[in-house]
């Protein structure tokens, strides 16, 4: 499971949080996953305020 939070998801790297432009009420969020992540489906959880969002699934394979 990840837990996105300041500047870190887990391992990895969050890169960039904001509101693409052109879409009215949504928030991109991109993230590295961290090497360390288990393969196959993973939940994924933004906490904001400490208030999280229900999960995602975010399938994860292995590095090529």
């Amino acid at each position: 499971m990840f837990f996105i939070r300041k500047r870190v998801v887990s391992a990895g790297l969050w890169l960039f949080a904001g509101m693409p432009s052109g879409v009215a009420g949504l928030t991109r969020i991109d993230f590295n996953v961290p090497p360390n992540a288990p393969t196959g489906p993973q939940p994924v959880i933004v906490t904001v305020g400490g208030v999280a969002t229900p999960p995602i699934m975010l399938n994860v394979t292995a590095a090529q």
